[in-house]
C-alpha cells in the first residue's frame, strides 16, 4: 500500500506460515529506506493507508478457518491502536479507503462504511451505513473526490453516492 501524497509504502510478508511481517518503507532521493518492521501473529490480506498517511488499515486472518478482523495501526508508533470486528469477517474480499471513509466489502454483497477520522480516535468507530450490492463483491474503489463508491461484483458494477447527506443502501446505478 502507498500513502497518498507521500513517499511511504507498507508491505505485508507472510513468514514461514508463522507470522506476518509488515515493512514500512520511505523513498528518499530515488532509493527506498526501511523505516521499521512490525510483526503480526496474523496473516495480512490487504493494507490501506488513510489519506493523511498516519494510519494503516490491515485486513487480517487470525486462523486457518479464515476468521479475522481489521487492525488499525498508528504508523508513527508502529502499533495496533484498534481492532474492528466485522461480522463474518472471513467473507471480506475488498477494502477501499477515501479521505472520509473506509469501505469493507464482503462476499454476501454487503459493504460497511466507517468514518475514517473515527478509526484512530478513542471510543467506538463511527459506522456510517451498510450498503447492499446485488451479488458477491470482488473489489471496491472510491471516486477521486470520495463521493462515489463503486463495487465490482461477480456479474456487474454497482455505484453508490456516499456523501454524508445521502441515505439508503441500494446502489444509484447497477450495470
Amino acid at each position: 500500500a502507498f500513502a497518498p501524497g507521500q513517499n511511504l509504502m507498507a508491505i505485508g510478508i507472510w513468514r514461514a506460515s508463522q507470522y506476518c511481517e509488515i515493512q514500512m518503507w520511505r523513498e528518499i532521493d530515488s532509493s527506498w529506506e526501511l523505516l521499521g518492521l512490525w510483526n503480526s501473529p496474523f496473516k495480512v490480506e490487504q493494507l490501506r493507508f488513510t489519506s493523511d498517511g498516519k494510519t494503516l488499515v490491515a485486513h487480517v486472518f487470525t486462523d486457518y478457518q479464515r476468521n479475522g478482523h481489521i487492525d488499525i495501526w498508528n504508523v508513527q508508533a508502529g502499533e495496533v491502536i484498534r481492532k474492528l470486528k466485522v461480522e463474518d469477517s472471513m467473507e471480506i474480499v475488498s477494502i477501499a479507503q477515501s479521505r472520509d471513509y473506509l469501505a469493507v466489502g464482503k462476499k454476501d454483497g454487503e459493504v460497511q462504511l466507517w468514518k475514517a477520522d473515527s478509526l484512530a480516535a478513542t471510543g467506538q468507530p463511527v459506522t456510517m451505513r451498510t450498503l447492499s450490492a446485488p451479488t458477491q463483491i470482488t473489489s471496491l474503489a472510491f471516486s477521486p473526490d470520495g463521493t462515489r463508491l463503486v463495487a465490482a461484483t461477480l456479474d456487474n458494477l454497482a455505484v453508490w453516492d456516499v456523501r454524508p447527506d445521502t441515505r439508503g443502501s441500494d446502489p444509484l446505478l447497477t450495470v
